[in-house]
């Protein structure tokens, strides 16, 4: 209690808070609900709550959460994602923008990757046992501009996608199972990989 400005409480939930402005977004959930929480900065009560259900929660590690992925915020929108049911967008306000329900992630420990914004995109590395993806969707509709199939990642990791700008180019890092990969912003096409890296990656590069 000592020096504390404010504390509220919360549902679960294992995101790391997303500041703009005077605004802290995050995520949780609460029953079979889940949910992204708008705190004000300043005197820590709760603005706005909005929830989605899923029709099934995914399967996780009883030290994970079925909301540990972190929100993305561009002062205009607040994206959220979640394994058990894709992507949502709402406005600072809370009114929800589109959303985009995905299939349910078959990952060993459950979903943590957060989504990224690269240039008008929503980008968020859907990585898994069969099927692991790179998805890119237009921020304004949820709309898929590209899908990067993954094919050669044999064995899933859990980092958040790096944005990586550098001597005029960007490139988008993906670290997962044994290896780095390198993908480009416009179509989502592989660029370069680097190999013989740690088989568990939970970090980002």
């Amino acid at each position: 209690s000592r020096n504390l400005l404010w504390k509220v409480e919360v549902p679960k939930g294992y995101s790391s808070p997303c500041i703009w402005g005077s605004s802290i977004f995050i995520t949780a959930r609460s029953d079979k609900a889940l949910e992204t929480i708008c705190i004000d900065r300043g005197a820590g009560t709760i603005k706005w709550r909005r929830a989605v259900e899923p029709n099934a929660m995914e399967k996780i590690n009883s030290m994970n959460s079925h909301a540990s992925s972190t929100p993305a915020c561009d002062g205009k929108y607040v994206y959220a994602y979640f394994g058990s049911f894709g992507l949502v967008a709402y406005d600072l306000d809370g009114k929800e923008l589109w959303k985009k329900p995905l299939p349910v992630p078959q990952i060993q420990h459950g979903s943590a990757a957060s989504p990224i914004l690269v240039n008008g995109m929503v980008v968020v590395s859907c990585d898994q046992s069969t099927g692991p993806y790179l998805l890119a969707v237009n921020r304004e509709t949820g709309e898929t501009v590209w899908r990067r199939e993954r094919p050669d990642t044999k064995q899933p990791g859990y980092p958040t996608p790096v944005l990586w700008k550098h001597g005029g180019l960007e490139e988008i890092i993906v670290l997962s199972a044994k290896q780095a990969t390198s993908y480009d912003p416009k179509d989502g096409q592989e660029r370069w990989r680097v190999r013989r890296l740690a088989m568990w990656t939970a970090a980002s590069p």
